[in-house]
């Protein structure tokens, strides 16, 4: 599951998610993800929100690395993360890119 919210006067994409975040599903969000990116244009601030979620792929990955990269490294953070997620950044060494709480 994922829902979009975008908040115009802040510049604020929460992208919230819910559920296992693997190969089924990602191509999607992905795609959700940059219509919105692209729809808002430049100087969005991007939030992940993975409180919902109780799995993560590689493939969601490189959902959260291409949205990362679509806007200032500053301006994304992945928020609400379940201990063993939020462990999968650091090892990863992603919590180095963008913020990960």
């Amino acid at each position: 599951m994922l829902e979009l919210t975008y908040r115009a006067e802040q510049t604020l994409l929460t992208c919230t998610f819910a559920g296992r975040m693997d190969g089924s599903n990602s191509p999607e969000a992905d795609a959700l993800v940059k219509a919105k990116l692209a729809e808002i244009g430049d100087g969005a601030t991007v939030v992940f929100d993975l409180g919902g979620v109780g799995y993560v792929s590689s493939a969601f990955l490189r959902v959260i690395i291409g949205a990362a990269k679509a806007v200032d490294e500053a301006k994304f953070s992945v928020v609400n993360c379940q201990p063993f997620i939020k462990r999968l950044f650091v090892d990863a060494g992603l919590d180095r890119l963008f913020s990960v709480s």
